[in-house]
């Protein structure tokens, strides 16, 4: 008898591609990595258009999708950019590429984990103010650690299911009626393919 571990089959990963204009999406995904399913179901990569704008996104996401299911993370930001971004959502289907929008910027889905935050009709400024006074001080973007704990709710992802919950901004089925609806999200499609919530 042979004293030697036999060692678990390794699981293939599907690999996937994230692409996000700034650091507090980049750290939010980053940090659902940790997410049990999200480890075990997929090969993440994470890039950051350091607040670059949809052009941006799109270029870094073609530049390293490699045949692998690409997803751009982007902001509406204000009424006056729905022309730009509504050709960066045809870029991204042209490309074969999935996109999670928020109107008009992701501190909307943010502002959606965390108890008690009222999340209303907004600007990218605003919603920055709601999200560091939800959160009692300054936002630490860069933080993957902070973000998992003040956002995320902890290793345990407790918050996750009160964002993913939140009907009055997610928007499922229709992603450019998130353009007309201040404020709303598609990036819950993303976020419950890699958890399973």
């Amino acid at each position: 008898m042979s004293l030697r571990r036999r060692s678990r089959p390794q699981v293939e990963r599907t690999p996937l591609l994230i692409v996000c204009e700034g650091e507090l999406e980049t750290s939010y995904f980053n940090a659902l990595r940790r997410h049990k399913i999200a480890r075990a179901r997929y090969a993440l990569d994470i890039r950051c258009a350091n607040g670059g704008r949809h052009p941006k996104v799109l270029e870094i996401a073609t530049r390293y999708s490699k045949n692998r299911e690409t997803w751009c993370i982007f902001d509406a930001e204000s009424d006056g950019e729905h022309a730009a971004v509504e050709s960066a959502i045809n870029k991204c289907s042209t490309r074969h590429f999935h996109f999670g929008l928020s109107n008009p910027c992701f501190n909307v889905w943010a502002l959606a984990h965390l108890p008690g935050a009222q999340v209303g009709r907004t600007t990218p400024d605003k919603s920055r103010r709601e999200l560091e006074l939800a959160l009692g001080g300054n936002l630490r973007p860069r933080d993957i650690d902070w973000v998992l704990e003040r956002i995320l709710g902890g290793e345990h992802f407790t918050n996750l299911e009160r964002a993913i919950n939140t009907k009055s901004i997610n928007t499922f089925s229709n992603c450019l009626a998130v353009l007309t609806n201040n404020p709303s999200t598609s990036v819950a499609g993303i976020v419950t393919k890699l958890t399973g919530v």
